[in-house]
């Protein structure tokens, strides 16, 4: 992110990177802004100041909370009425209950 906003004087003008470099990674993880950077490019994202703001600073939190909400989920508990190759006794059919007389 450093090259992105690179104020040193090697950096004539403040000009970044962001703008013509291709968005990579894993797009299940990408934000919106990421996915307008790569449908329109960086000219159509600079219309949306929240957006070109997001793409350049906050990537990575987007990714971030994904992957914690996942991992969230992943660990809860199975329910006992969850079927599923991990559950396979809640495919079993239940036993029928006998009233004792």
């Amino acid at each position: 992110a450093a090259r992105w906003m690179d104020p040193s004087p090697a950096n004539r003008g403040g000009r970044s990177d962001w703008e013509f470099q291709d968005v990579g990674g894993d797009c299940r993880y990408w934000p919106a802004s990421a996915w307008k950077q790569f449908e329109v490019g960086c000219y159509e994202l600079r219309r949306n100041p929240a957006l070109c703001a997001e793409y350049q600073t906050h990537l990575d939190l987007q990714g971030l909370g994904i992957t914690a909400l996942q991992v969230l989920v992943e660990m809860l508990p199975a329910s006992a009425s969850a079927a599923g190759p991990e559950n396979p006794a809640a495919d079993a059919s239940p036993e029928p209950e006998t009233l004792a007389l």
